[in-house]
């Protein structure tokens, strides 16, 4: 069995938010939690498809949401009224390593954010 503990890969994190957007457009997100519907719906796709045993959505899933969270609020502010950014085909930020050096110096948190590589947008 898994734990949330391991790195989701891309394929994964992009299906669960297409689930949680989903979830949310049918009325299943209500104020700032998912409902039992909504999360009940997202865990057996999500299982059905990955075969994780993630079953706890407080651990498994919840935790994957607010971290990511975290890391787009820190990539926008990182990006916001920036003209001329450039993406590669997978929808990174590519820009130069001076680009980089530049807003590391400004803004520490970048360091966090390409430890595992440019982020994407």
């Amino acid at each position: 069995m898994s734990t949330s503990k391991d790195n989701w890969k891309p394929e994964e994190t992009r299906y669960f938010f297409q689930l949680y957007a989903e979830e949310r457009r049918k009325g299943n997100k209500v104020g700032q939690q998912m409902n039992k519907v909504g999360k009940k719906n997202i865990m057996d796709a999500f299982e059905l498809r990955f075969k994780k045993g993630f079953f706890n959505w407080k651990r498994d899933y919840k935790n994957k949401y607010d971290s990511s969270r975290k890391k787009y609020i820190r990539i926008r502010m990182l990006t916001q009224n920036r003209t001329g950014l450039g993406y590669d085909n997978m929808g990174r930020i590519d820009m130069s390593d001076d680009w980089w050096k530049e807003r590391e110096r400004v803004n520490g948190m970048v360091g966090q954010l390409l430890s595992a590589g440019k982020p994407p947008m």
